[in-house]
């Protein structure tokens, strides 16, 4: 898995979520559920990739937070409320400059 593909994984990330969003506004629930999940899926294995230089074949959201925790600090990661609610985390991290493109 090549180092930059990071970033083909960040733009799927946030590609899904304006999806979800989009859908959000017609009631789509469940695609909106699943577009949330991938939307974290896909930032959570961005930023494994980018701070950690591996790639995780895993899909478990709980999998990857346990393998980012000690590189990133985020508000509130330990709470049951960013799991409940991915599109928290997915905009929390499109708002802030972890990935650091350069």
């Amino acid at each position: 898995m090549s180092y930059e593909r990071f970033r083909d994984w960040l733009e799927e990330a946030l590609d899904d979520l304006e999806a979800a969003r989009e859908l959000f506004q017609f009631g789509r629930w469940s695609k909106v559920c699943f577009l949330s999940h991938q939307a974290v899926e896909k930032a959570l294995k961005a930023l494994c990739i980018k701070k950690l230089g591996v790639y995780s074949q895993t899909h478990s959201i709980a999998k990857l937070i346990e393998d980012v925790r000690g590189v990133i600090v985020i508000p509130a990661f330990n709470s049951i409320e960013w799991i409940l609610t991915p599109l928290h985390f997915l905009g929390y991290i499109s708002r802030v400059n972890i990935f650091q493109f350069h």
